[in-house]
C-alpha cells in the first residue's frame, strides 16, 4: 500500500473529490441506519469478501482500495469502525491510525488491523500505535463479525461514559462547531489550536498567528466562548491525552509528550487537576468499563 504521513490537521481539512478516488459505497436502503464500517484494503478480492460479509449481517459498509482513499472518505464523515490491510511496518498505516487517536472526532473510532500472520510482535506493534483488534488472512465471515460486533459493543460503552465525563468536555464541540462556522480571527484561532495542540504552543503563538495581541486575543476568546486560549488548549490535549490513555499501550511519560507537555511534572499536575487522578489510574479504570 502507498506509504506517507499523515497529520491530525488534515483530517478535517476540505475533502479531496469523491470522483477522484475509486471509493465504493454499496447502497443498502434496507440498512440504512445501520453501523457504518469503512474496509481499507488494496486487494479486492479480501476488500469484497469484507463487504459482502458485512451487509449480510446488516452493516452499512465502504470499500476503499488504499489508505489515502480511505483518509478521504473519513473526511466526509467518520465511520462507526475501520478495517485496515495492514503491515505494522508501512508508514502510511500507522500514521492514520495515530493521526485518528489524536484528534477528539475519531479518537475512540474502533480500528481492526487485517494482518497476513498474527505474530506477537505485529499483535504488539498494532496495539501499541492504538490498534484495538486484528485479524489474519483468509477473513472468515462470522470471525468478522464476531470482532466487529464486539468492538462496537464496547465504543457504545466509551461513548456513554464520555458523555458523563470531563474526558471530552462539551466545550470540544463548540470549538469545532466555531472553527467550522466562520473564517474570523476568532475562528482561525481555534483551527490553529486544533491543528497544533498537541505541539508545545503558548498563546503568543495563537496571538501571533492571528495577528492579535495576547491581552486582546484572550479577552475576545472569552468574550466570545467562555473559555481562555489556555483552557482550550489544555482540554484539547487532555481530551487526546484520554484517548491515547484508553486506545493506546503507549507510556503516561510518551503520552504526555506526544499531546505536547515537555514536562512529564506538568501533565500530572494538569491531568489531576482535571479528573482527580493520575493518568494511569484513569487508564486502569477505563480499561475496566470496556473489558469484556
Amino acid at each position: 500500500m502507498t506509504q506517507y504521513s499523515i497529520g491530525v490537521h488534515q483530517l478535517f481539512q476540505p475533502p479531496i473529490p469523491m470522483k477522484t478516488f475509486a471509493v465504493k459505497k454499496q447502497e443498502n436502503h434496507e440498512h440504512q441506519t445501520s453501523k457504518r464500517i469503512l474496509v481499507v484494503d488494496s486487494q479486492p478480492i479480501t476488500r469484497d469478501t469484507c463487504l459482502l460479509a458485512l451487509r449480510t449481517k446488516g452493516f452499512d459498509p465502504m470499500g476503499a482500495e488504499s489508505t489515502q482513499v480511505g483518509l478521504n472518505a473519513i473526511q466526509l464523515e467518520p465511520p462507526d469502525l475501520i478495517i485496515c490491510d495492514a503491515n505494522t511496518n508501512a508508514s502510511g498505516e500507522i500514521s492514520l491510525v495515530q493521526a485518528l487517536r489524536t484528534h477528539p472526532n475519531t479518537a475512540i473510532i474502533p480500528i481492526v488491523f487485517l494482518l497476513t500472520s498474527l505474530t506477537r510482535s505485529a499483535l504488539h506493534k498494532s496495539v501499541l500505535i492504538g490498534v484495538n483488534a486484528c485479524l489474519a488472512r483468509p477473513i472468515e465471515a462470522e470471525e468478522l463479525f464476531q470482532v466487529v460486533s464486539s468492538q462496537l459493543k464496547k465504543q457504545a460503552v466509551l461513548h456513554e461514559h464520555y458523555a458523563r465525563s470531563p474526558a471530552y468536555p462539551s466545550a470540544l464541540s463548540s470549538l469545532y462547531q466555531i472553527s467550522d462556522n466562520t473564517d474570523s480571527p476568532l475562528s482561525q484561532a481555534l483551527q490553529f489550536i486544533s491543528d497544533n495542540h498537541t505541539q508545545p504552543i503558548a498563546l503568543s503563538d495563537v496571538a501571533q498567528f492571528v495577528g492579535y495581541s495576547p491581552a486582546y486575543l484572550t479577552t475576545q476568546m472569552k468574550k466570545q466562548t467562555g473559555q481562555t486560549i489556555q483552557q482550550w488548549i489544555i482540554q484539547l490535549r487532555m481530551a487526546t491525552a484520554c484517548s491515547l490513555l484508553t486506545n493506546t499501550n503507549s507510556s503516561v511519560e510518551g503520552i504526555a509528550s506526544q499531546v505536547g507537555y515537555q514536562n512529564t511534572t506538568h501533565f500530572f499536575r494538569q491531568f489531576r487537576r482535571l479528573y482527580g487522578t493520575t493518568p494511569q489510574v484513569w487508564r486502569n479504570q477505563r480499561w475496566q468499563i470496556v473489558s469484556p
